[in-house]
């Protein structure tokens, strides 16, 4: 069990049924698995807007929930997140990274260490 299908199953047990969603993010599987309908938008501040949508209109007090990635997409989000807690919206919001993004950042920090610093060589 991965981390995101370990979160997917917590959202389950809550009761969310609904993941507004950011392209490449491991828990956009996860939560198909467990039967939470992932809706996918091309837009952070929209996903968050949807999330917040979901929070004010569920007839049940249901809880929107947004899954974002880190860096500019988090930022991105950060006016919607801003206005839904202006609005005491209760917005759950999860960051998350793609296996593929974290292997490559991970891959040039580890490339800059070795090679002497940002520009490679000895930097003197």
């Amino acid at each position: 069990m991965t981390g995101a299908d370990l979160i997917a199953e917590i959202l389950k047990r809550e009761g969310i049924t609904l993941l507004s969603c950011y392209p490449r993010n491991p828990l956009i599987e996860a939560c198909a698995r467990v039967r939470i309908r992932p809706l996918i938008c091309r837009q952070e501040r929209v996903g968050v807007g949807i999330a917040d949508g979901y929070s004010r209109s569920s007839p049940d007090n249901g809880i929107g929930v947004f899954a974002a990635q880190v860096g500019p997409g988090i930022e991105n989000a950060f006016p919607g997140v801003a206005q839904a807690y202006a609005d005491n919206s209760p917005v759950l919001i999860l960051p998350s990274e793609s296996l593929v993004q974290s292997q490559e950042q991970w891959q040039e920090r580890a490339n800059r260490m070795a090679g002497g610093g940002m520009f490679g060589g000895n930097n003197r």
